[in-house]
């Protein structure tokens, strides 16, 4: 009996592949290359089913000789590529989609294998023109606009990537991935709650989509829900054990918890199955920070930028320790970073160049911030040194900051943050520089105070209101929380758990406290039996000249690190800052020494443990009430 002829087991191997019969597929496919081993189709058919049935190995066998061939088949180079990435060999894979896009320069599909496997090595520029160049050719291709929006978003482009990603989500409303790679910039880049949402959407069409719930768990983390993240992320990893995008969420997840023992334990088993990840670097290192162990934290984020150099975070990390260790030079290349990091403003659109740090008697200095309020009062500590040396500023902030701006620097121009900015800011004598890229400039003493004047009427007015409410006892100003993003809940703890200070005799204290505390003051009076006070009038998160006047009414302050401890240092009030030991602990900048180089009024008390506040509450009482 005669053999089947090859096309008719070339037909059924397709066939089988097409049901998802693989063995069969692979069995058929065998057979025809066994009469025609050279044969470049029947090749590139066993490579693509081998490739199905996950031997990745055989697959590049077959790939390879099919390409070898001249010409070689239609779409065996980008076959290759895939299978050559699948087998974790990017840089030969990164090889063959060149070859594919030298060999079918107008071939989309081979630019977007190009640019997916660019992103596997962290080359996100050339991962970005090369799905450009990809839809040049396929105008609008919803699979290439997700791909091109989930690498703009992980290049730090937030504003592009969403603007492609809702392109893409547009054009194929019921395609799950696009709405899934949104829902993951939301979660991590934009609005939790709205990532939450799409990622939910994908949820309840496709239950198992690896991408939405990532999206979903990382979202309940951004949403200040780190257990339900952590229980959303277990069930993920029972679905995709071993998977390294899931273990390295469920260690950030951890380290969240302050679990930095078995966070460390997963970024190190994700550095196992491939060291060059920066992200499973840059993790290990925040722990090893945390632990004070600062020389294996700069080491692991130098290895993430030799992988990576333009990964934001390790770059911004490694700012933060350099900082935070007086290393202002080694910090200051990397600062700039800052503008592609997550949740950061974008550059302001002024035309001048970035100011070289050379004071010149007459020359005019625009300083503006991108940061909190808090940061932006920080830095402001510098214009009495610029004016001294003879500079014109011009301070551009947030409109809160308006009045108290004028009153403490008469001799700078004031103007309010806007779009487009104030004309004043434009002046072609101006020279840009952003608040944050002064550390080459920090003041060298051990701290300035007093830099910033409230109004002086309103003081006393408080300062009355305040004592005939507490029988004209001294007033001491309280704060127990921050609203920071991403480390608040390390800088927070409840007032009730005040009772070291609240139990101090013959004083008063005073919330200073901004967002809503009805419920907190309730809860420390019923814990301690001490009323703590509110001034009438004050929009504390609104009004900021009167919450300066409210703070400089203060005989003392004690405050964990909000905006209230800048204001405090800035108005000259005697300060006690009470500091985690995890992150938000980097303060201003250093790890170490109760004295404030930016502030010579304030005393600093850090935790000797994560999460241990009542040894610091005792020393604050101690030396704030000997």
């Amino acid at each position: 009996m005669a053999p089947p002829s090859l096309q008719l087991l070339a037909g059924q191997a397709h066939a089988a592949l097409q049901r998802g019969d693989l063995p069969l597929a692979a069995k058929l496919s065998r057979q025809a290359l066994a009469q025609q081993p050279r044969n470049p189709g029947l090749n590139h058919l066993a490579g693509v089913v081998a490739f199905h049935a996950g031997d990745f190995a055989a697959a590049v066998k077959y790939l390879r000789k099919a390409a070898e061939m001249r010409p070689p088949p239609p779409g065996v180079l980008t076959d290759l590529g895939q299978a050559l990435l699948s087998w974790g060999r990017k840089d030969e894979a990164i090889k063959a989609f060149q070859d594919a896009t030298r060999l079918m320069p107008g071939d989309a599909d081979a630019w977007d294998g190009l640019g997916n496997v660019l992103v596997e090595v962290n080359r996100f520029d050339d991962a970005i023109s090369a799905f450009r160049h990809a839809l040049s050719l396929a105008a609008g291709h919803p699979r290439i606009l997700s791909n091109l929006g989930s690498v703009l978003a992980r290049a730090g482009q937030t504003d592009s990537a969403r603007e492609t990603l809702a392109e893409a989500v547009r054009r194929t409303p019921g395609m799950p991935d696009p709405v899934a790679n949104l829902a993951m910039l939301e979660a991590e880049d934009g609005d939790p709650a709205a990532g939450k949402a799409l990622a939910q959407q994908v949820l309840a069409k496709v239950p198992h989509h690896l991408v939405a719930w990532m999206a979903l768990a990382n979202a309940e983390q951004k949403l200040g829900n780190p257990e339900e993240a952590e229980r959303l992320l277990g069930q993920v990893l029972a679905a995709h054990p071993g998977n390294g995008q899931v273990l390295l969420s469920l260690a950030s997840v951890l380290a969240d918890l302050g679990r930095n023992d078995q966070a460390a334990e997963l970024y190190d088993q994700v550095l196992g199955q491939n060291r060059s990840n920066p992200k499973a670097l840059t993790g290990l290192a925040r722990i090893h920070a945390a632990a004070d162990a600062f020389g294996a934290a700069r080491a692991l984020l130098h290895e993430a930028l030799q992988i990576a150099p333009d990964w934001v975070a390790s770059r911004m990390e490694l700012a933060l320790l350099e900082a935070a260790l007086g290393r202002f030079q080694q910090a200051a290349p990397h600062w700039v970073w800052r503008f592609r990091a997550e949740n950061q403003r974008q550059r302001r659109p002024f035309p001048q160049p970035t100011w070289d740090g050379v004071c010149r008697p007459g020359h005019k200095l625009l300083l503006w911030g991108e940061q909190g309020v808090g940061d932006e009062v920080l830095w402001l500590s510098l214009v009495p040194d610029l004016l001294a040396a003879g500079m014109e500023v011009i301070i551009e902030c947030d409109e809160r900051l308006r009045d108290l701006l004028r009153r403490s620097f008469p001799t700078a121009t004031v103007v309010t943050r806007q779009d487009p900015p104030d004309p004043a800011c434009l002046d072609a004598q101006v020279v840009q520089m952003s608040l944050g890229e002064l550390f080459l400039h920090v003041p060298r003493q051990d701290g300035r105070s007093g830099y910033l004047r409230a109004e002086d009427d309103k003081v006393a007015r408080l300062r009355r209101q305040l004592q005939d409410q507490g029988g004209g006892k001294p007033l001491i100003g309280l704060s127990w929380r921050s609203n920071a993003v991403n480390y608040g809940k390390n800088k927070t703890l409840s007032l009730d758990q005040w009772k070291a200070i609240l139990s101090v005799p013959d004083v008063s204290f005073v919330a200073l406290q901004y967002g809503d505390i009805d419920a907190d003051l309730a809860a420390a009076e019923a814990a301690t039996g001490v009323r703590v006070l509110r001034a009438v009038g004050i929009d504390i998160m609104n009004d900021l000249d009167g919450f300066a006047a409210l703070v400089a009414a203060m005989d003392k302050v004690i405050t964990t690190s909000n905006t209230t401890v800048h204001f405090a240092g800035a108005l000259g009030v005697q300060t006690h800052v009470l500091l985690p030991k995890a992150r938000g602990r980097l303060w201003y900048y250093g790890v170490a020494g109760s004295s404030c180089r930016w502030y010579a009024n304030h005393r600093l008390y850090r935790q000797s443990t994560q999460d241990g506040w009542d040894d610091v509450l005792d020393a604050v009482r101690a030396a704030a009430f000997p």
